[in-house]
């Protein structure tokens, strides 16, 4: 039982040190910054995805990134239609 709880704070202590801090950086620019490219949408998405598997807080980051590049799906690919012509 010792070794379970162990392995669990190992896992959560990982996911704050590292994907944490990124979720968050990732949300204040989806959120706060216009100029997006189309890349940088589906490099996002892909990273929150990944991010949901890593329960319990990672999961609550990751829908929260995933349901804002969604809302704001148009922003990444208006941008492109705008440089284009």
């Amino acid at each position: 039982m010792a070794g379970g709880i162990s392995q669990a704070l190992i896992s959560t202590i990982l996911e704050l040190t590292l994907a944490l801090p990124g979720a968050i950086l990732l949300a204040i620019s989806i959120l706060f910054f216009k100029h997006r490219k189309p890349w940088v949408y589906r490099v996002s998405f892909i990273s929150a995805i990944i991010t949901l598997f890593l329960f319990p807080i990672g999961t609550f980051v990751a829908i929260l990134i995933l349901v804002t590049l969604i809302k704001n799906k148009k922003n990444y690919y208006l941008a492109v239609n705008n440089h284009s012509g």
